[in-house]
């Protein structure tokens, strides 16, 4: 079972596998499709949040995520798990959303940082018992560019190593370890500003 899958309060229905739903998606049958939006519904709108940023357009890219599931099902690999797969089809679309926005028209999406080298980043509990643990964190990852929020919420979140982040985005482990670096850097400056504000 792959991180992403891990959902909280996951459980779909008692009787009915998730396997078996998805044959009768593919199969055109489309009653169950509410169980497999309950269980993954949360963590893939949280998720989306954590790229996009703002909740009603991570609003309309979740409901354009069902809609493609289902004009693709009958490419879905039964003998693979579902939620990689899933979690593909919204990362895509939320891209593809930022871009017709310009929102992120002067990044590079998997580019790496020649600059940064092997890089350690602390541990999730570490980082959760730090800037996580603050009531600004919100504010905080509000700053930052799209795919490094994504980066943190799949490392600190969803506690994903760096190889399985890799795999998932399609990234160079090198760019996932740099982005994590800046990522953490810029909270850190986001962080000092906040808190000499709350002291003015």
């Amino acid at each position: 079972m792959t991180r992403l899958e891990q959902t909280e309060g996951a459980g779909l229905h008692p009787e009915i596998p998730e396997q078996e739903i998805l044959a009768q998606l593919q199969s055109g049958e489309r009653g169950n499709l509410g169980l497999l939006i309950d269980r993954y519904g949360a963590v893939l709108m949280s998720y989306l949040m954590a790229i996009v940023g703002k909740h009603d357009v991570a609003e309309d890219v979740f409901q354009d995520t069902w809609i493609r599931v289902m004009e693709r099902i009958r490419r879905y690999d039964p003998s693979r798990s579902f939620a990689p797969w899933l979690f593909r089809v919204a990362r895509n679309l939320a891209y593809d959303r930022m871009r017709r926005l310009r929102w992120i028209s002067r990044m590079r999406i998997g580019t790496p940082d020649p600059e940064i080298g092997e890089i350690d980043i602390a541990a999730p509990g570490d980082f959760r018992e730090g800037i996580m643990a603050h009531q600004l964190a919100g504010s905080l990852l509000a700053g930052l560019d799209p795919a490094l929020r994504e980066a943190i919420w799949l490392r600190f979140y969803r506690e994903m190593s760096y190889e399985e982040i890799s795999d998932h985005c399609g990234l160079p482990l090198g760019t996932v370890k740099s982005r994590l670096a800046r990522a953490l850097d810029q909270l850190a400056v986001r962080y000092r500003h906040l808190k000499g504000e709350a002291h003015v």
